[in-house]
């Protein structure tokens, strides 16, 4: 089996294996969740929602078992970022990939998370959220586009919280081209307040 869920070459029968052994555990916590008196919130994974190599998001949907998550787990998990691709005075400039169409129709347009959260009356907590710039430096693009995916993910009665991600410099992982919100790398969090500002609900 492949090292973990994202890479390239996972096949199908992997992922139905996965699936099939997040049934069994999940069987079994039953009585922990917090619905039947317990302590605990369940869900299956973590999808990586860009990747349209490795699809975890359809991997899982296709799976005909998977029917059975609604009556299993309190919640779906996913990472999602807003990508930039080109250089400045390049025509793909506006090329910025949003975070949102990824949640809600997939990484391929195609079994989206959200669509399928919806339909099927789960929740879903974005686990990571944030800006790969790339080679796109036109921050004030991709910014705006993080705020208003901010503002969709706010407004979408399937997702129940986001959580950001940015390499902080303190722990050796800084990288320019993945960080939460260009320019708030002085530590004023003022990006970060603007982004977070979009959500009025």
């Amino acid at each position: 089996m492949s090292g973990f869920i994202g890479v390239n070459g996972t096949t199908q029968n992997e992922y139905d294996q996965i699936i099939s052994w997040s049934i069994e555990i999940a069987n079994n916590l039953q009585d922990l969740r917090v619905i039947n008196g317990g302590n605990m919130y369940l869900a299956p994974a973590a999808f990586n929602l860009t990747n349209s190599q490795a699809n975890d998001t359809a991997a899982y949907l296709n799976n005909i078992n998977v029917t059975e998550y609604p009556d299993l787990f309190d919640y779906f998990l996913g990472n999602t970022y807003a990508l930039g691709y080109g250089e400045v005075n390049d025509p793909d400039l506006g090329s910025i990939t949003k975070a949102y169409d990824f949640y809600k129709n997939g990484a391929n347009g195609t079994n989206g998370l959200g669509n399928w959260a919806k339909e099927n009356n789960m929740k879903v907590i974005i686990t990571e959220f944030g800006i790969f710039s790339g080679n796109n430096q036109d921050l004030v693009s991709l910014k705006t586009e993080a705020t208003k995916a901010m503002t969709e993910f706010c407004n979408d009665s399937t997702v129940e919280g986001v959580l950001f991600f940015r390499p902080l410099p303190d722990v050796g992982i800084q990288q320019t081209e993945h960080q939460l919100v260009p320019g708030d790398l002085d530590g004023t969090l003022t990006g970060l307040k603007e982004v977070i500002g979009a959500c009025t609900i």
